[in-house]
């Protein structure tokens, strides 16, 4: 049972949180290198998308539609409009596929939703209107969650998120954790609320600038199998 405790709403972010969603994107980007049979420029394509990858995603851009084509181009790749929304297809089924769910999740989760807690999830959009909230159902995840909200979706950005969640549960700040991996949201939070406590976990993937600032969280774990000890203390 969960012991007595203040908290009593949960908020997660999903990607490095949740799941790790990061580890895969190699395997997806030489899948589509193999799709656009580069051959022998197959590793500078990976490499090149990975450093774009990580570019785009410490500036918030997650349509890759928006800096795609111009990579393509780079490798002679020229796609119209069908063949970028079949890439983008393949790039989404691969990387729901090896997406892998974190160690202590589940079980994390279990154990809050039977000790009476509430739970949201509160991340970022994908860039393609309700991917985020596709890629959480198929985690098998989406069930522990009275809500899951979408910043740039449903709601403008986590300051509205959490006065909606603050109202819809009738729990105040003092009562929530938010747990994500990436800095800036986590100083995000303490700007909506300083009461909020925020829990900053240590994800490491194959991308950097997102993770690189340095934030001033309550507390800093390496996994969720660490946040449920500190619960149980």
């Amino acid at each position: 049972m969960l012991p007595e405790t203040k908290w009593r709403l949960f908020v997660f972010d999903f990607d490095g949180v949740l799941v790790d969603s990061y580890s895969c994107l190699p395997l997806i980007y030489e899948h589509l290198a193999k799709r656009f049979e580069l051959g022998t420029r197959a590793s500078d394509f990976v490499q090149r998308a990975l450093t774009l990858e990580d570019m785009e995603d410490a500036k918030g851009n997650f349509d890759r539609r928006k800096w795609w084509p111009t990579f393509f181009e780079e490798f002679a790749r020229k796609c119209g409009e069908a063949e970028l929304n079949e890439s983008l297809e393949v790039f989404w089924e691969h990387r729901i596929r090896l997406s892998n769910v974190m160690e202590g999740a589940r079980e994390l989760l279990v154990f809050l939703k039977e000790g009476g807690c509430k739970m949201s999830v509160m991340c970022g959009s994908d860039g393609q209107t309700n991917m985020k909230k596709k890629r959480v159902r198929k985690s098998g995840l989406s069930r522990f969650f009275e809500r899951i909200l979408v910043v740039g979706e449903d709601v403008r950005d986590r300051r509205q998120g959490f006065s909606l969640l603050f109202e819809e549960f009738q729990v105040a700040g003092n009562e929530t954790v938010f747990i994500e991996d990436k800095p800036s949201p986590i100083d995000e939070a303490r700007s909506v609320n300083n009461s909020i406590s925020t829990v900053k976990v240590d994800f490491g993937g194959p991308l950097r600038l997102a993770w690189s600032g340095e934030c001033v969280s309550t507390f800093r774990i390496r996994s969720l199998v660490e946040l449920r000890s500190l619960i149980e203390r």
